[in-house]
This record gives C-alpha cells, sequence and structure tokens, in this order.
C-alpha cells in the first residue's frame, strides 16, 4: 500500500491491482478536495511524475535503477518534483518530508552532470535525493542547488551544423520578455562542464507550486478558452503579453506544458498565471545565412503553438496598454553577449527581423506573418524599406477597444 502524501498530510491511499495481468494502481481512499489540481487518477498522474522517462539517455538511467517503473520510481524518487509537494510513500515507510523534499535536500550530483550532458550510466549512487526525473523537457538540462537558491542549466542541441544556439536565444529573447510581460523569468549564460547554457532560478518553493495548462484541462485547448481560463484567475493581461511576446520573437514552442499556474501549495488555491519561461525556440535558432537572405519563405514555416499565424493571433489579443509598450519597443536593439557562436552580425540581423515582425504586429491592417516577410524580399535590406511603409505613428490613440479573439 502506498500514501499519496501533500508535505506531511496524507491525501490518498492506493495499492497495486492484484490482477496480475493488471500493472496499475488502485486507488483504496481519498480526500478528493486535497488531490492534485487537474488529477484524474493514480495511475496518469505517476506516469506524468517520470517526466523524464522521454528523454533517451534518462530512460536508460532510469532503468539502470530500476524506476523505470511506477513501484521502482516511487521507491527511489517517492514521485517528488520541484513542480510541487506533492509525493508517495510506501504505508510502512518512515519517510517525511522533511527527508525526501527536493527544496532542503541535496542533490544527486553525479545525476545532474548526466541528465545534463547526456552520457555516462556507470557508477551512481542513487542513495540521494534528484529533481531530474521528473523535470519536463527535451533539451539536456539539470538542477543545481547553489548558495543563494535553487537553479535550472539548459545546454543548447548537438550533431547539426546549426545546432547549439538555443541558450542564445533564451538569453536575447529575455531582453525583449522583461519589457513586454510583467512577469518573465530572468535568464543569463553561462557554462557547465565546458558546455553554454542558460541559465535560471526556480520559480516555485514549498509555499508556491506550478501546473502546467496541460495539467489542467488534458486535452486541445483554444485561445478563446485559454484567454477566458487566465482571465478567470486575474492573469488576462499576462497571457495577452505572452502571445504578444511569442509573436515578436517567434516562439515556436509555447506548448500547453510551457505555461501555466501558480498556485498555494497547502490549499490548492490558484493565484495567478506563471512567470513566462522556456524560450529557447525564439528568435529563430536554427536560421543559417542562407535562410536569413530568404527570411519571407523561412519564417513562413514558423507557427506558433497559441493560434494559427504569429501576427494574426498577435493582434487578436492586443490590447491598448500592450499597443503601447509595443509602440516603445518598435527600434529595439539588443545588448550584445560577446560569444564565438553568436556573432553580432547574426544578432543585427535578427534584430531588424524582429523591428520589422513588430510593425507588422502594430499595422492596423489585417495581416498575416508571409505579409509582413513577402516571399519575394529575398536580402535582409529590403526589410527596412518594409518597415517604413507601415503606416504607425507614436502618437496615435491608444484608447481603441481591444481587439477581441477570433472564435
Amino acid at each position: 500500500m502506498y500514501n499519496l502524501m501533500n508535505k506531511n498530510s496524507k491525501i490518498a491511499v492506493f495499492e497495486k491491482s492484484k490482477d496480475q495481468l493488471d500493472n496499475s494502481f488502485v486507488m483504496i481512499h481519498e480526500t478528493e478536495e486535497k488531490l492534485p489540481i487537474g488529477f484524474r487518477d493514480i495511475n496518469s498522474w505517476l506516469d506524468r511524475r517520470q517526466a523524464a522517462k522521454h528523454r533517451e539517455h534518462l530512460r536508460q538511467l532510469m532503468a539502470q535503477c530500476g524506476c523505470l517503473n511506477s513501484e521502482g520510481f516511487i521507491k527511489i524518487t517517492h514521485a517528488t518534483s520541484l513542480n510541487d509537494t506533492f509525493w508517495v510513500k510506501s504505508e510502512n515507510e518512515n519517510a517525511t518530508w522533511e527527508t525526501v523534499s527536493l527544496y532542503r535536500n541535496e542533490f544527486n550530483e553525479v545525476i545532474s552532470k548526466i541528465s545534463f550532458e547526456g552520457t555516462g550510466l556507470f557508477g551512481i549512487d542513487f542513495s540521494t535525493t534528484t529533481p531530474e526525473f521528473s523535470t519536463e523537457g527535451s533539451f539536456e538540462k539539470c538542477w543545481k542547488r547553489e548558495e543563494n537558491g535553487i537553479y535550472l542549466y539548459k545546454r543548447g542541441s548537438m550533431g547539426a551544423r546549426n545546432a547549439g544556439l538555443e541558450p542564445y536565444s533564451e538569453v536575447y529573447a529575455c531582453q525583449i520578455g522583461k519589457i513586454l510581460c510583467k512577469n518573465f523569468v530572468d535568464y543569463s549564460l553561462t557554462t557547465l562542464h565546458k558546455r553554454t547554457a542558460s541559465k535560471c532560478e526556480l520559480f516555485t518553493n514549498e509555499e508556491n507550486g506550478f501546473i502546467p495548462l496541460s495539467n489542467i484541462f488534458q486535452r486541445r485547448v483554444t485561445p478563446r478558452e485559454m484567454l477566458e481560463y487566465y482571465s478567470s484567475i486575474g492573469s488576462e493581461d499576462a497571457f495577452r503579453r505572452m502571445v504578444v511576446f511569442d509573436a515578436v520573437t517567434f516562439n515556436t514552442d509555447r506548448h500547453m506544458g510551457n505555461h501555466g499556474v501558480i498556485f498555494d501549495n497547502d490549499s490548492l488555491t490558484v493565484k495567478c498565471m506563471a512567470p513566462v519561461f522556456d524560450n529557447n525556440q525564439s528568435l529563430l535558432p536554427y536560421a543559417e545565412e542562407q535562410d536569413f537572405q530568404q527570411v519571407g519563405s523561412y519564417v513562413e514555416s514558423k507557427i506558433p503553438h497559441i493560434g494559427e499565424d504569429f501576427v494574426n493571433i498577435a493582434k487578436a489579443v492586443m490590447s491598448p496598454a500592450i499597443r503601447s509598450d509595443l509602440i516603445n519597443l518598435h527600434g529595439f536593439k539588443f545588448s550584445y553577449i560577446d560569444s564565438d557562436r553568436f556573432s553580432k552580425e547574426r544578432l543585427y540581423t535578427i534584430e531588424k527581423i524582429i523591428n520589422t515582425q513588430i510593425s507588422g504586429i502594430l499595422d492596423k491592417n489585417k495581416m498575416y506573418t508571409v505579409e509582413v516577410f513577402p516571399k519575394q524580399e529575398s536580402v535582409l535590406s529590403k526589410l527596412h524599406n518594409y518597415q517604413g511603409q507601415i503606416s504607425l505613428s507614436r502618437t496615435e490613440n491608444l484608447t481603441e477597444k481591444k481587439i477581441q479573439i477570433e472564435k
């Protein structure tokens, strides 16, 4: 038998099915109002907890330490996560929240290094806690406990000629995000184990947890439904700003696991939309020189997760306040970070593309991204000419009605 816990409070009791042909768990008792937000059944919940099994080298590591199946996963990790304060223990176990909490205990540095590098599966001591097995995402990453907090290090891709620029995108996009969004996770560029990585501080703690929108709805949700949900918790403006930020930066990875809400870990009361995070697919990280020369054709293939077109969805969620901030952002210049991998020329090119995108979003006419970057405009020098064609006045009336999302 197992207990589902929230800190030191028992929330539910479950056990392994007595049917030898059934590897699932069966709920025996539960306190429904105290179950995790979005909880459907214990098997689905545990499966989501094992997020790292979708990264091949961590799947191998989990198999090696015997926690690829749910029983082993509970035994090794107690199903702890840095997203909240729920965990699992066997009924006869003496473990307490204080002994298993990832917020309080040291991490397994060996597993952390393997999770970040994606190699090496031998000589591992599994006696200490690790958050890696419950961390979602396709990029290699790890958590590190430092003097002033817990930080996530995330590296770029490897192998391809144009690989490895994702950490730069994450950090440069942050320069825009902190202007457009009122609650945005701060990223810095660093090196870990001789690899370039982005670094950010954990935004949850023992008081405040995070749950992605995918766990709340567990189905495909329209932009209208997202807007209505975030409006219901007082975060309408935050959601609108995130969508506009993604449009400005061509962020193609804002799936429902990459945004969500902050909630009180004790009462489970939803507080607000979580800060904007995970932006390493922004700013065209895989574009090469020839792609920039044919930017119209290249950006046409970039499609958002929220909505069907970046410019169109940004116009749809626009508000007078966001429009004012976007006008002030027009002409934005990045602060360059010296690097052998990411040149000033590349940053300047992206800067021009971003400012052209802002012009298109601010244009009063209905428009799609392909119209902002016509295919025949084959060289970036022509982007400036397009910007000059946009009818944009900094003194225009900013009291116009909000444009509503199309159903």
